[in-house]
Formats: C-alpha cells, sequence, structure tokens
C-alpha cells in the first residue's frame, strides 16, 4: 500500500505548521516572561488545529483519499473525520497530563497548552511528539 501524505497540498501543511509555530513561540514567550499562558493563547491553538484538521479531512475527503478513520467518502466524512482527529488528540493529552500534573510532574499550564496543542496533532501522531520532545523525561526522572 503507497504512502498517503498527511496533508492534501505542500502549501496547506506549511500554513498549518507556520500558523502552529507562531502560535506555540508566543505561548513560550508569555509563558518565560509570567509564568503564566493566556487562555487566549491556548484557545487559538485549539481553534487553529481545528479548522485546519476540520478542513484537511473535508479536503482530503473530496479527493478520496483517507483521512483517518472513517475512510474515503465525501467532503462532509472528512470534515467529521477532521473533528474527531482532533477532539481524540484533546482527550489524550489531557488524560496524559492531567495524570503527570496530579502526579506533580507538570504544572496546570503545561496540561492547558499541551491539551490544546494536541488538538492540532491527534492522538496517534501526539504520542509520537510526546515521546520524541522529550516531555517522557518527567516521567522517568520523576
Amino acid at each position: 500500500m503507497p504512502h498517503q501524505p498527511f496533508f492534501p497540498n505542500p502549501i496547506f501543511a506549511w500554513a498549518f505548521v507556520g500558523s502552529l509555530l507562531a502560535l506555540l513561540a508566543a505561548a513560550a514567550v508569555v509563558d518565560i516572561r509570567t509564568t503564566r499562558i493566556p487562555k487566549k493563547i491556548t484557545l487559538s491553538i485549539a481553534a487553529c488545529g481545528l479548522a485546519f484538521n476540520v478542513a484537511r479531512g473535508a479536503w482530503m475527503g473530496s479527493q478520496g483519499l483517507n483521512t483517518w478513520e472513517l475512510g474515503p467518502g465525501s467532503a462532509f466524512l472528512g470534515a467529521l473525520d477532521g473533528l474527531l482527529f482532533s477532539v481524540a488528540g484533546l482527550l489524550f493529552a489531557f488524560t496524559v497530563f492531567f495524570g503527570m500534573f496530579i502526579l506533580g510532574l507538570c504544572g496546570g499550564g503545561d496540561v492547558k497548552l499541551r491539551r490544546y496543542w494536541s488538538v492540532d496533532r491527534g492522538g496517534l501522531y501526539y504520542f509520537s511528539a510526546f515521546r520524541d520532545c522529550g516531555d517522557f523525561a518527567g516521567l522517568v526522572r520523576g
């Protein structure tokens, strides 16, 4: 089975990555200066991820490509699939990071930021980012 790209178009992919990085950079700057991450930033990250995933799903669904779980079909099914992808990421990240918060391994802002960032990544892809970016080290060192 040939590899299917995650994004339907390279320009769409770079727009997604660019907007996400800009919002995450803003969150990092504010967090470093004030040790707080405003809801305005985290909700913007969530809205960006939701919009991009719904649009990505609709675009790929309209082209008859698999999106995530619902399979190829129509733009509507693709958009619904993008919505489910985002919700799965949110639930996965909240579960993992709330557990870490309860264990004292991270703060409430970390839970909030990562929960909304995961809307962009989805549950399955978010786990790879969780592992790769070193967040798992907190559990190991804890």
